[in-house]
């Protein structure tokens, strides 16, 4: 009792820790902005930053007063360039107002000095704040930048806000220059810099989010530990069961709550108990919930396996019932494994996670999870089952249980195949195989590795097929919705931007702002509306803007009225000759020299009381490939493209190609995709599965995905088997180690089976590994290569161009700019030009210049290289955020050899196929491997098998050798080790044959030795009084004694008596060594318990009592005879024991301990002595005044005669109970 108790204590113990510290966590995790903006240490750290800076300044002033200023620049230069990136703190150097030294190319700063730049403490350039630090002498300005935080207007995730990192700050925190604003920052000096602008929601930091989950599922696994723990304390209870009933109601009442409340709330800030991951139905609304949902379940069953105890509640039926409650549990069986089959459906196809193995850089923590609820689901499934196996076995034979299951299990799958489209033959089989799987285990009472191997290969086949078809079905519901939307659009991704749009402008109080204004501004509109609407990818698009306001007119030529109504004439031309767009404020007007248009109307009624329309045209630009900063200047993964995905689709118009898009190759015409009916049709080709939707007699969307590959399939089932197998050997070795005390074996098998996987996993380290590395470098040589040819080809472009040049500034600027789009457009790359002094001439790509994400002055490391070291060429790597590249220089010179300015080329796109080609040798690696591993296990499996089988068979027949019995030599011929090694045991039990020979003839001579000298004995022990006695009468005669007749009589009575004896003891010594011919038949203990304890009912000092069930039959292999007599030898004994006076109880009992049966023969007399106990099988030793002492003997060569064993337990003044145990057929 006292350790239950201590185990309930920890379990509670540990049930509380983990929750305080998940929902300690979780008041870490959820926070407001303005509990963790800590003013002291942000402006600590700004005068420790200014303090450096005007040290390195000083330092500085006084380098270029000793050594002049081109030693600085040759000298310091570069140092200077590094305290950015390592401290943030960027120097910008100043002569003569002109610029000659300047940190890295993303930090933008003024090529001429000016004082009411540099004079204010905190200043934004660019996209980055900073905090200025000045020092000036003579004709030098030395400028400070310490780097506060960088705000980028971008959608691009390759850029993201972000404050100094010493600072700790969260980027949603704004920078405000308002010194009313709350809290206020200062410098060293206690002059005011900035504030910051609070977020008033909380944010969340999803890192913590998994740390919180994990805390609170120990806790849910304590909880229940405690649950088991405190009812097992409690199992004498009188209302135990009352208890528990009431416990579990209660539980699921919680549980019930938990969903409906979504409490705890820590929980439920988690993106995993959000509907985004999965989302079933009301009891299971989210993956979370379903994993809890799971935990409940197993809970509850293994609580079951554990204290419901069926046997207490059924004691007293028929046997005929039992049959009954096989039928109710084969049906439950049935409707779990369809509610399973069900459950693992519905988590694949209404969920948004990856469960395509195969697609190993998509597989996240949430497929992990649903994983493992998958796996756990399916173990429930088996406990369940196994359950109700291991109850019923002991009531029914094992022949009606296995048949009866299989039967009315296939027999409700086959229904369910009938009436359930998710549920397949590979289901019933699947499920057939498992519960046969149980009852092979249950037969055999032990699992064997292969259990686990054909588990492992059983499940990865089927969740392969189940993963394959659920996934189809989810692609098709994804594609049906693509192809409504494709229906109604022409640009998808616009289109959808338009409804955003026509949403979120009418309600935007800027541009009412604007509107109201005394003097409209139509370029600041223009502008503000192209970047904070018309940005990403509806940069595609020319844009146009026109106000009209309420009593504008417009001068229409081509008309008759030539002078109409602004907004009514635009509202007319879109509906003549535009189609509207689907939920939005614009038309589609059809296409120009092959350009779609568009036309979008927003009207405002404005302060003023005004009403006015925006009239926005948009016309498609003529796309131009231009690698690189495209990442950086546009991001697509808005909601349209998360909806299209890696699907293609075509678009056909009176059964003519209209549009498509993607990978797939469609027909020109839509003959193939006619072959189906209905508004909706589907089908798979060898390559593609296909959906077609006929939405109108003329017009024809098919939205397609590529088909899954049998390789995919067998790389799925590969990474499945491999996952459930290491898994379930991980378990399974945890349970050994904990029973046992060992965690494996050291055998030659395991050896070998280990050995083989362990030199695949080494070799995909290696070989992976190296591979990776070699293709990295071939990369790099490769684009080298490419940067070294594209940019001297530029090169030698533009030298001709500008070769009779004195300078650059003599060339028209628009002509640079268009050879710039030529060039790139041609060489397929990002082109900029900078003049002899560093500074932008032309761009390529000027948006990223306009946007600032980099300065018009050359990167200074290769301007200072170019300029004063005079090399040829440079190439180095840059960045911008997160966007890593390659970027080539070299000077321009016109025929005289006179530099003209500096050629720049980044270089990306080799970039990206090296991220690609390398994930796509990884993932190759991987899949092949893991089929290897596969392979390997299997290989291994039949090569151990093979190897250690002689083995097997070896250690077996050793195990086998019975000095008593003849033992068969190995019948093997092989000629290596292990064949030499049989020969040595058929050697050796050649030997030990003939030593057995002797040994057994001397025993026997010693045996027979022995019982003659027991025999001599105890003749000799009757035979003295018997000489007695007629001595004793001879004299009587001879002395002619008067009593001589009384005499006579007692000694014939004497000699009669003995007499007996001698007969007697004959017939007990016969007894004991006769071995009479066997009868080995099929013998039911129970059976010779009834007969043995019927033969008593007369005695009257003496109660013999059979505890048996009437209704459950243990079946032996014994002779009947022989078993009668054991029995009848046990209960004389224990009658023999029981003093006089004193009333005897005999109890006989039977029950059922693994695969043998357990009789006990239990008195109430006085107990066995403690120096006779040991004594009390051998032969002759008794303690009666009657008998030889044989009877125990007897008993004992009985039991071992068949297999079984004898025991006693005693205790003087109590009784003695004899156990016997037999194993069962």
């Amino acid at each position: 009792m006292l350790i239950f108790r201590t185990k309930i204590l920890h379990s509670l113990l540990v049930f509380i820790v983990m929750t305080a510290i998940a929902y300690g966590i979780s008041l870490f995790e959820t926070y407001e902005a303005d509990t963790m903006i800590d003013t002291g240490r942000i402006e600590e750290v700004i005068k420790q930053k200014q303090k450096e800076t005007v040290k390195i300044l000083e330092q500085s002033a006084n380098e270029i007063k000793t050594h002049g200023f081109d030693w600085f620049v040759d000298n310091r230069a570069n140092e200077l360039q590094k305290l950015y990136d390592e401290e943030g703190i960027g120097i910008v150097v100043y002569k003569n107002w002109y610029l000659r030294i300047w940190p890295q190319n993303t930090v933008i700063v003024p090529d001429v000095y000016g004082s009411n730049i540099f004079e204010d403490r905190f200043i934004k350039l660019g996209n980055i704040y900073y905090v200025t630090v000045l020092h000036k002498f003579d004709e030098v300005d030395l400028v400070g930048l310490i780097h506060i935080k960088s705000e980028y207007n971008s959608a691009s995730d390759l850029v993201e806000d972000h404050f100094n990192e010493d600072f700790y700050l969260s980027p949603d925190i704004k920078i405000s220059t308002d010194p009313l604003q709350e809290p206020r920052i200062f410098d060293y000096t206690n002059k005011y810099l900035f504030s910051l602008e609070q977020e008033s929601q909380p944010i969340q930091k999803s890192a913590y989010s998994w740390v919180i989950f994990l805390f609170f599922t120990g806790a849910m696994i304590a909880f229940f530990r405690l649950f088991l723990l405190y009812f097992t304390y409690k199992k004498y209870d009188s209302n135990y069961y009352s208890y528990v009933i009431f416990a579990l109601v209660l539980v699921t009442i919680i549980r019930l709550l938990m969903v409906k409340y979504q409490f705890p709330h820590f929980l439920y800030d988690f993106e995993l108990f959000g509907p985004g991951i999965y989302a079933s139905n009301w009891i299971a609304p989210s993956l979370g919930d379903l994993m809890l949902n799971t935990i409940f379940a197993l809970f509850a069953i293994l609580f079951a396996r554990r204290r419901l105890k069926l046997d207490e509640y059924l004691k007293d039926i028929k046997k005929q019932s039992y049959y009954v409650y096989l039928g109710i549990f084969i049906v439950l069986t049935a409707l779990f494994a369809l509610q399973l089959n069900n459950l693992l459906s519905t988590i694949i196809r209404d969920s948004t996670v990856e469960f395509q193995p195969y697609k190993i850089f998509n597989i996240n923590g949430f497929s992990i999870l649903a994983f493992l609820t998958i796996l756990t689901n399916i173990i429930g499934f088996l406990l369940f089952f196994d359950w109700g196996v291991n109850w019923l076995k002991k009531h029914l034979e094992w022949k009606i249980l296995m048949w009866v299951s299989n039967i009315i299990i296939a027999i409700s799958l086959l229904v369910g195949v009938i009436l359930i489209p998710e549920f397949s033959w590979i289901s019933i089989f699947y499920f057939l195989l498992l519960i046969n799987l149980i009852l092979y285990f249950r037969k055999r009472s032990k699992v064997k590795f292969s259990f686990v191997i054909i588990f492992a290969a059983a499940t990865g086949i089927y969740l392969t097929h189940i993963i394959d078809i659920q996934n189809q079905e989810r692609q098709f519901g994804r594609m049906k919705l693509l192809a409504v939307n494709l229906s109604v659009s022409q640009d998808f991704y616009a289109e959808s931007r338009f409804q955003q749009i026509s949403e979120q402008l009418p309600a935007d109080p800027y541009v009412d702002t604007l509107l109201s204004a005394s003097a409209t501004n139509p370029e600041e509109l223009f502008q503000y509306l192209k970047r904070k609407y018309f940005n990403n990818y509806l940069t595609r698009y020319d844009m146009q803007l026109e106000i009209c306001h309420e009593a504008d007119s417009i001068f229409v030529e081509e008309s008759t009225v030539q002078w109409q109504h602004c907004r009514q004439y635009h509202h007319n031309k879109a509906l003549e000759q535009g189609e509207p767009v689907f939920k939005s404020n614009y038309f589609y007007m059809g296409e120009q020299d092959s350009r779609m248009q568009y036309m979008g109307m927003h009207d405002f009624l404005i302060s003023a009381g005004e009403y006015v329309t925006l009239i926005i045209n948009l016309k498609a630009k003529v796309l131009n490939y231009n690698p690189g900063f495209t990442q950086l200047l546009e991001r697509y993964d808005d909601q349209a493209a998360s909806l299209i995905g890696n699907y293609s689709y075509a678009k056909y118009k009176k059964g003519k190609l209209e549009s498509k898009f993607g990978e797939c190759p469609y027909s020109l015409v839509d003959e193939p995709y006619l072959e189906g009916s209905g508004e909706y049709w589907r089908f798979c080709s060898t390559d593609y599965c296909h959906l077609v939707y006929n939405y109108s007699p003329d017009n024809m969307v098919v939205v397609s995905f590529p088909t899954v590959s049998f390789l995919q399939l067998l790389i799925n089932f590969s990474y499945l088997f491999v996952f459930i197998f290491i898994l379930f050997t991980v378990v399974a070795l945890y349970y050994t180690y904990k029973r046992r005390g060992i965690v494996i074996s050291n055998s030659i098998r395991n050896r070998i089976q280990f050995s083989m996987i362990g030199i695949l996993l080494v070799s995909i380290i290696f070989i992976g590994g190296g591979s990776v590395l070699y293709i990295s470098q071939a990369y790099e040589k490769k684009n080298m290569q490419i940067v070294n040819e594209k940019l001297h080809s530029v090169l030698t472009e533009l030298q001709n161009q500008f070769a009779n040049h004195e300078t650059m500034y003599q060339v028209d600027e628009d002509y640079v700019k268009f050879l710039m789009q030529k060039y790139s457009e041609v060489y397929n790359s990002d082109i900029n030009i900078f003049d002899i002094d560093g500074n932008l001439l032309a761009s390529s790509r000027p948006e990223v210049f306009k946007q600032e994400f980099l300065s018009r002055k050359m990167e200074y490391n290769a301007y200072v290289a170019l300029r004063y070291n005079h090399l040829y060429q440079i190439i180095q790597q840059e960045k911008i955020g997160e966007l890593t590249y390659y970027s080539a220089y070299v000077p321009l010179i016109n025929k005289e050899n006179n530099m003209l300015g500096f050629v720049n080329l980044p270089f990306f796109s080799n970039e990206d196929l090296l991220t690609e080609d390398i994930s796509s040798i990884i993932v190759t690696f991987v899949n092949v491997y893991v089929l290897l591993i596969l392979l390997s296990i299997i290989i291994a499996l039949f090569i151990s098998n093979n190897v250690t089988r002689p083995l097997q068979l070896l250690r077996q027949k050793m195990r086998q050798i019975d000095l008593k019995k003849h033992n068969n030599p190995i019948d093997m011929e092989t000629d290596d080790e292990i064949g030499d090694l049989v020969k040595e045991y058929n050697h050796m039990v050649s030997e030990l044959s003939r030593s057995a020979s002797l040994l057994a003839q001397q025993e026997r001579e010693t045996a027979w030795r022995s019982m003659a000298r027991q025999v001599a004995h105890e003749i000799k022990n009757p035979l003295t009084p018997m000489k007695l006695s007629v001595q004793l009468m001879l004299r009587a005669w001879d002395e002619k004694a008067p009593d001589f007749e009384e005499r006579l009589k007692r000694v014939s009575n004497t000699l009669i008596h003995q007499i007996d004896t001698l007969s007697n003891i004959a017939t007990e010594f016969s007894t004991f060594a006769r071995m009479p011919s066997e009868q080995i038949e099929k013998v039911d203990i129970n059976a010779v318990v009834r007969s043995a304890s019927t033969l008593y009912d007369e005695y009257k000092d003496v109660d013999v009592i059979a505890n048996i069930n009437e209704a459950v039959v243990f079946n032996v292999l014994a002779d009947k005879s022989r078993m009668v007599r054991m029995l009848n030898n046990l209960i004389k004994n224990a009658a023999q024991a029981i003093p006089k006076g004193k009333k005897g109880n005999i109890w006989i009992t039977t029950q059922q301990v693994g695969d043998k049966v357990l009789i006990m023969v239990k008195d109430n007399g006085d107990g066995i002595p403690m120096e006779i106990r040991e004594k009390l099988f051998q032969p002759n030793f008794t303690t009666k005044t009657k008998g030889m002492g044989l009877g125990l003997a007897m008993v004992k060569n009985i039991v071992e005669g068949f297999g079984g064993k004898i025991w006693f337990e005693t205790a003087t003044g109590q009784g003695t109970t004899f156990y016997i145990q037999l194993p069962l057929v």
